[in-house]
């Protein structure tokens, strides 16, 4: 097989990729078969596996696409100190999901993916990773918070990490059930939300 230059091969990968995507999303991962998707991205058995050796992985990476950037927000906001208030960093992170769901139903596929892992040993051993890294950043954050005194310092800032990530979750389930329309104003209402709790406020 001749050589092809690597900006050729991700964007075969990525035709390939996009094309799965939009068959997951249509029929579910149970009822799209390999066939699906070779007609899908209009190319050859041959030409796919040579990417991907199969569905498996196919949902494996479209796993790990679709949540780095939102991982790649979250970093770089967490990491901001304590410039980006708790409220800040949540809304961001949730409207660019929306953003991401608008053009790609990304918030139906993560679902979907959720489902998957919950018996498949690989795919949740992904999402435990990238949960695990989510929250080590967001709990970095909330302690930098605390220090600088700008958070209440009696909450156990793993616990805090937690919780947000709950929030996040939460969002893209409702964002999948009722879509960007059904989620409007929830960002800002949950940012108002997580800056009154964690600035030491008495909710009750």
């Amino acid at each position: 097989m001749p050589k092809v230059s690597q900006e050729y091969a991700d964007a075969r990968r990525l035709q390939i990729l996009d094309a799965a995507q939009r068959c997951f999303l249509r029929a579910g991962f149970h009822e799209t078969s390999m066939q699906d998707i070779f007609a899908e991205c209009g190319l050859s058995s041959g030409a796919v596996y040579l990417y991907f050796p199969g569905k498996d992985a196919l949902v494996l990476e479209l796993a790990r696409e679709n949540l780095r950037d939102v991982s790649e927000v979250v970093r770089r906001l967490s990491r901001s100190g304590t410039s980006q208030a708790p409220g800040k960093v949540l809304s961001s992170v949730l409207s660019l999901m929306r953003k991401k769901h608008r053009e790609n139903g990304f918030a139906t596929l993560l679902v979907q993916i959720w489902s998957k892992a919950l018996t498949d040993p690989q795919l949740g051993e992904v999402f435990r990773t990238l949960q695990r890294e989510l929250r080590d950043e967001f709990t970095d954050y909330v302690r930098e918070h605390q220090a600088a005194s700008s958070m209440s310092a009696h909450r156990d800032p793993a616990a805090v990490a937690g919780a947000l990530l709950g929030s996040m979750q939460g969002y893209i389930l409702q964002l999948a059930m009722y879509g960007p329309r059904g989620v409007d104003g929830m960002a800002d209402a949950l940012a108002g939300v997580w800056t009154q709790a964690l600035s030491g406020e008495n909710l009750s």
